[in-house]
């Protein structure tokens, strides 16, 4: 709790601070007046040298191997709910397309019909 307050704390004087070089508006003699009667604003921490560089983007087309695209992570590791979703829906298509032309075993009938795709995807998947 104390962390918070000292983060909440110093987000307040960051945002009451002016934001250009620590000077407020000039004042009416055209000198610019310090901010906090003359006191200089907190300097920004730099981060430390050996801090992780930012992640690059990936062509995921262009991935050999989707376990490891670097330093051992996979392709995978920042998938988002919506990108787990459609990955699910892109599977359950592709199943639904090979079962079809098993179950179907005609070979005038080389795929599902775009008609009946909701019909055969409840009857295969609910």
């Amino acid at each position: 709790r104390k962390a918070a307050k000292e983060a909440a704390e110093a987000a307040k004087q960051a945002a009451e601070a002016p934001a250009e070089g620590g000077e407020a508006p000039a004042a009416e003699g055209g000198e610019p007046r310090s901010a906090e009667g003359g006191e200089k604003p907190a300097v920004e921490e730099e981060k430390p040298k050996d801090a992780p560089a930012k992640a690059e983007v990936v062509d995921a087309f262009a991935v050999t191997d989707i376990l490891d695209i670097g330093d051992g992570e996979p392709l995978f590791a920042k998938f988002s709910f919506e990108d787990w979703a459609l990955m699910s829906l892109r599977f359950e298509l592709f199943m639904l397309a090979h079962s079809y032309t098993k179950d179907a075993n005609d070979p005038e009938r080389v795929g599902v019909h775009e008609s009946n795709i909701a019909f055969y995807y409840n009857k295969y998947f609910r």
